[in-house]
């Protein structure tokens, strides 16, 4: 993320049309990657997408809408017509896209009055002319009101130059340009804006941040643009993500429904709480039978992977109800990836606690709850738990108090001095376990990195460093030093050895093998 992120005068373009016309293989086309899902059948993108968009040197805020159905009365259709008509009052300019093989439908004649009567420049898209010859059904768009459309192909990628040419023409040469477009929605949508909208803060809708580099991180609480902490949201369907995201911004950022599988794309909602910046990725959930998945959840699915090993916390959703098989899986991938992590029991409201007395069986209360998560992942042991209502908003205050906390943990540095301390009293108080009458030598540890925290031991032979031995370590380690939240790793190098037994390269250059997992376990 750019330093003058937060000073950027950076415009809004939205791109609408009627279902499976192809506007998200074009937003993916102009965004330069797969952002969101591409597929056969209409109505995929429900919640709007917004990624960053260059040409030129110059940037632009893209959302990729779903599609408008005005005939179809369902609730989720309506949610994406409200989420559309948003999505257009924010922006700058409009792309509004067609499709050439199918020809002008009745859709498109009441998309076009839409967009006139909201008085938002429009560029007019003709998409899926692959063939390079003019096509005797082209000119025809002209009659929807936009003028001359731009022909492209959002597969080959025909065209999308001059529509960004047109598009960009237009944003910078606008009377409003010297204005902070973000300030100016602000002052002027906020007081228009239904209650069922989001309204982010700051109106900060760039949240794919990928590249973020560790040294990146390092900035101190001095810069003025600090770097945001990311969470990503997961766990099964149904637990409450979208609800979460939703009470955490205070407006509907996602599409909520009693329907498995609403949400589809991993969907990033920029936050400020307490002067501090965080960046909410509410994800697909993951479903236990793989077999079962369709080929859109699965490609939800590998974009809730994605926006796990993007974050710097997970925060992992289980529902009241109880603790199932597929909560430990979910689960599991924060401490694959190596992540910070944090464990939010939803659905924990007044009127549930009530349920637990007259319960049959009886459930259990927020004590046994916990013992029970203990017990059943002891690999998260470190993960603090806390017991929300996303309905209600309990307990909502303490989430950022726990992403503060963990997040600095996954940061935290501590001096070769103070280990070797701590390691010289570890030592005395249980000595090194011997093998064959071979004994353990531990000459001295440092840290080698954060994010997470990673150790690296001196020895005379690796194989007498037995797991008993480096779990008795890291519980002291996480006594003496404040590591809650944070998985804490350990690389055993010996004396004199040029080569690591577990190296600090291979422990980052797993990432391929814990995809493969990760698709075979849930995809």
């Amino acid at each position: 993320m750019p330093d003058s992120f937060f000073s950027e005068k950076i415009p809004v373009v939205a791109i609408v049309g009627r279902p499976n016309v192809g506007k998200s293989a074009l937003f993916n086309k102009l965004v330069g990657r797969r952002s969101s899902i591409v597929h056969d059948l209409p109505g995929v993108t429900r919640d709007y997408v917004v990624e960053e968009c260059v040409w030129c040197g110059k940037k632009i805020d893209l959302i990729d809408t779903g599609g408008l159905d005005f005939e179809d009365r369902d609730f989720i259709i309506n949610q994406i017509k409200s989420q559309v008509r948003f999505a257009v009052d924010l922006s700058d300019v409009v792309i509004f896209v067609t499709d050439l093989k199918s020809g002008i439908l009745p859709y498109d004649s009441d998309i076009a009055v839409m967009l006139k009567k909201n008085k938002v420049p429009v560029i007019l898209c003709v998409n899926k002319c692959d063939d390079e010859k003019a096509d005797i059904n082209f000119y025809e768009f002209c009659s929807l009101g936009f003028g001359v459309p731009f022909g492209v192909s959002s597969v080959h990628g025909h065209g999308t130059g001059d529509l960004l040419d047109a598009v960009y023409e237009k944003v910078f040469s606008s009377q409003n340009i010297g204005i902070n477009p973000r300030e100016s929605l602000i002052r002027n949508i906020s007081e228009k804006l239904p209650e069922n909208i989001v309204h982010d803060p700051e109106k900060s809708l760039l949240f794919g941040y990928e590249n973020n580099k560790k040294e990146n991180l390092e900035k101190t609480n001095e810069d003025s643009s600090p770097i945001p902490i990311k969470v990503a949201i997961i766990g099964k369907p149904n637990v409450g993500k979208s609800s979460l995201v939703n009470r955490i911004c205070g407006k509907i950022r996602s599409i909520v429904s009693n329907e498995s599988g609403t949400t589809r794309d991993s969907l990033d909602t920029f936050v400020i709480k307490n002067s501090k910046n965080y960046i909410f990725t509410d994800t697909a959930g993951i479903r236990k039978n793989k077999s079962a998945q369709s080929e859109i959840e699965r490609y939800s699915t590998f974009r809730t992977f994605s926006a796990s090993k993007r974050s710097d916390v997970c925060a992992v959703i289980i529902e009241a109800k109880g603790l199932t098989e597929q909560d430990l899986k979910i689960a599991g991938i924060s401490r694959n990836l190596g992540k910070s992590c944090i464990i939010l029991v939803n659905k924990w409201d007044s009127e549930f606690s009530e349920e637990i007395a007259c319960a049959d069986p009886p459930r259990l209360s927020a004590i046994e709850f916990e013992k029970k998560i203990r017990k059943d992942m002891p690999f998260l042991s470190y993960a603090p738990v806390v017991f929300i209502s996303a309905k209600t908003g309990r307990n909502i205050e303490k989430i950022f108090i726990l992403l503060d906390k963990t997040h600095n943990n996954f940061r935290r540095r501590i001096s070769t001095g103070s280990l070797n301390e701590f390691l010289a009293q570890v030592m005395f108080r249980v000595p090194p376990p011997s093998i064959k009458g071979k004994q353990l030598k531990i000459y001295y540890m440092t840290q080698a990195d954060i994010m997470p925290p990673t150790f690296v031991f001196f020895v005379n032979k690796s194989k007498l460093f037995h797991f008993s031995y480096k779990r008795y370590i890291e519980n002291r380690l996480r006594e003496n030093f404040e590591f809650e939240g944070t998985p804490i790793k350990f690389v055993i190098r010996e004396k004199g050895s040029p080569k690591d037994t577990e190296s600090v390269s291979e422990l980052r250059t797993c990432s391929h093998r814990l995809e493969t997992s990760f698709s075979n376990k849930f995809c």
